[in-house]
């Protein structure tokens, strides 16, 4: 994608553009930036400083099957087999029919991502299922490592033996044989991948990203509201960071902060309502510290645990470039199709639309992306997605209302990778340098 900024040597050339950008409106951020700022019943706190982790752990795996008998036979055996489990009595085993936890839909084993690694056979084994071996496990967190990987071994071999389905419990996937049998060589000593995973749910135009699996390691599971989906993956890959650090930690010094590595840390808040003192139900949030708006202060906590995303290339332009008004007119008649889909922001996680907006400016145009959270049928309401050089009262991160005249382009991206629009950005990659441009008195700035 590129972004750009037009600044005009004589103002009389703005003046004779027919397309000079119409007055925008910026929307306040309201989402206080300290905790304490927060209404009582909303307040968060820090996590409390100590153990992270409860003692004992509790793990909980199943497998799915339609010969009971047989579950019920190969689990016994199984167990035997395994002295380290049998001569402690840390698993609990029960037998029950699927009516008290169905195995996942067939949408959700597929949209929905619970199903991993299933062949077509697997997959009808689990459909066909009319019992569930439930096996639970507690650990203390001295051996939890060891009996984690005993826990593993021992689902598989039941699985195998009596021709059922995996299914992780904390996390809700169910597994074809030969990902468990993958995932069970994974140390989560080096790495937590594999053993957990994130959700996401649309809420309100945004993004709500939440762990499922970290239970299992007595660890309370981490979640993020109001993410854009434009940092949905760098807010994923923040997320794995701080689960491995929680992991390695499993203690915090002082109140609501983990460390990194590299004298980075993260923030972690107690939401106010909690559901009991065990492992299950309990919630760390992910909290962005610092001044400005909500999305202003994930971008820069994300930009300085992973990285700029992007960097800034300044280019020579003109407004009344002919060739960038046919494909700005072309973009808009385009984006109004597809808007509607965006009434409300993105409800497919992974689907994302931007729009390049032009933003009046003390030099010209500044035009820059805009994550898109909202439609009214004229103006387009969203999270501005670039830092402006020329606009003081305008922040990256901030939340924007513009009316669809001053779209010059767009960007739909979907879940299964497939991208429609960036006009812009092919015709500045077929330029190649200012030399090819009309106006030397005129300047862009491409970026993301």
């Amino acid at each position: 994608m590129s972004r750009w900024v037009v600044a005009v040597a004589f103002l009389a050339l703005a003046a004779c553009d027919d397309r000079a950008p119409r007055p925008l409106s910026v929307e306040t951020e309201t989402t206080p930036s300290d905790p304490s700022a927060e209404p009582p019943q909303a307040r968060r706190y820090p996590w409390p400083a100590g153990d992270l982790r409860v003692d004992p752990v509790h793990i909980q795996f199943a497998v799915y099957g339609s010969e009971p008998q047989r579950l019920r036979d190969v689990a016994s055996r199984v167990l035997a087999q395994h002295q380290a489990v049998a001569d402690t009595d840390t698993a609990r085993v029960q037998l029950l029919p699927v009516r008290h936890r169905p195995p996942p839909s067939s949408e959700q084993l597929g949209e929905g991502g619970l199903g991993v690694g299933l062949d077509a056979d697997e997959a009808a084994q689990l459909r066909d299922a009319t019992h569930l071996l439930a096996l639970k496990f507690e650990a203390q967190a001295g051996s939890l490592a060891q009996l984690y990987a005993e826990a593993q071994r021992i689902v598989g071999e039941i699985a195998r033996q009596s021709g059922g389905v995996p299914f992780d419990v904390a996390t809700g996937e169910a597994f074809g044989s030969a990902a468990w049998t993958a995932r069970t060589s994974l140390d989560p000593s080096k790495g937590l991948a594999g053993h957990y995973r994130i959700d996401v749910v649309p809420s309100g135009g945004l993004m709500r990203l939440s762990t499922a699996g970290l239970v299992k390691f007595g660890l309370p599971e981490i979640f993020v509201e109001e993410v854009p989906g434009s940092v949905l993956d760098r807010m994923k890959t923040y997320i794995g960071a701080v689960a491995v650090a929680m992991h390695r930690e499993t203690a915090l010094s002082e109140p609501g902060v983990v460390p990194l590595g590299g004298g980075r840390v993260a923030t972690l808040m107690q939401p106010t309502a909690r559901s009991g003192d065990g492992a299950e139900g309990r919630l760390v949030e992910l909290f962005f510290p610092g001044s400005g708006g909500s999305f202003a202060r994930q971008h820069r906590v994300l930009d300085d645990v992973l990285g700029r995303a992007n960097d800034d290339t300044t280019y020579l332009h003109s407004l009344t470039d002919p060739e960038l008004l046919r494909s700005a007119a072309r973009a808009r008649k385009e984006v109004v199709e597809i808007l509607p889909e965006f009434a409300a922001g993105s409800t497919v996680p992974g689907d994302l639309l931007l729009v390049k907006v032009e933003f009046p400016s003390p030099q010209g145009v500044e035009s820059m992306w805009v994550d898109v959270t909202g439609w009214d049928g004229q103006s387009v309401v969203g999270i501005l997605q670039n830092q402006p050089r020329d606009i003081l009262e305008l922040s990256l991160g901030q939340r924007v209302r513009a009316p669809i005249e001053s779209v010059c382009d767009y960007l739909l991206q979907r879940s299964d990778g497939s991208r429609v629009g960036d006009y812009e950005a092919a015709i500045f990659e077929r330029r190649g340098s200012v030399a090819h441009l009309s106006e030397p008195a005129t300047r862009i700035v491409s970026s993301r």
